[in-house]
């Protein structure tokens, strides 16, 4: 048995499934742009960045006037160099 009332259900939800699969953005190591641009922006913001940690992997949050780092999680602590960016293009 279908699970639409009628024809015209099925065709208007095939149609809202293609728009929404249409409608999504490239991704850029994964991350959708729009959120992308979202995550500049909030760094534009608060002065912040988003890196991993060199040693454990872990995503840490630092200030952008930071000459080095220490991991929270770890205690991993070096240059900023060691903690690359979470999101780059």
């Amino acid at each position: 048995m279908n699970e639409y009332n009628n024809m015209d259900e099925a065709m208007k939800f095939e149609a809202e499934k293609k728009k929404r699969k249409d409608g999504v953005k490239k991704s850029i190591n994964g991350c959708p742009l729009d959120q992308l641009e979202l995550v500049r922006e909030i760094i534009d913001v608060v002065d912040i960045n988003i890196v991993t940690c060199g040693e454990c992997g872990s995503v840490v949050l630092h200030s952008l006037g930071d000459a080095e780092i220490t991991c929270p999680y770890c205690g991993f602590f070096s240059d900023i160099s060691d903690f690359p960016d979470f999101l780059y293009d």
